[in-house]
């Protein structure tokens, strides 16, 4: 249950996924823990996260149209949070492309280094 509503994807379904997602993505990060270099633990843990980012897009990307989809099939926002357990405003930020997950920029970066 989501926010008190019965969510559509069983709980089965949700549990599988989030293995699958685990199994593939564990030996990965400890293959990058592994390494002894840490400059290059750095840079490939970048690249790690840099990945994670795009398939959050691209989960978000398949969100979006399966709620464009269910609103050009005559669908209300509130009826579809109804049916997620999200927000009828959460729904209509999806359905805009209005992202939560965005990667924040630091406004100024923060110099770490003393002066001498």
């Amino acid at each position: 249950m989501a926010g008190g509503v019965a969510d559509p994807a069983p709980d089965e379904a949700r549990r599988a996924v989030s293995a699958e997602v685990a199994a593939a993505l564990a030996p990965v990060l400890a293959g990058i823990d592994e390494r002894t270099d840490p400059f290059e633990r750095i840079a490939l843990a970048n690249h790690y996260v840099d990945a994670l980012r795009s398939s959050v897009s691209d989960g978000a990307a398949v969100r979006r149209a399966a709620v464009r989809e269910l609103r050009r099939g005559g669908m209300t926002l509130r009826e579809i949070a109804e049916r997620t357990g999200l927000t009828p405003a959460r729904i209509g930020q999806i359905e805009q492309g209005i992202d939560r997950h965005e990667p924040r920029t630091p406004a100024t970066p923060v110099d770490t280094e003393q002066p001498t």
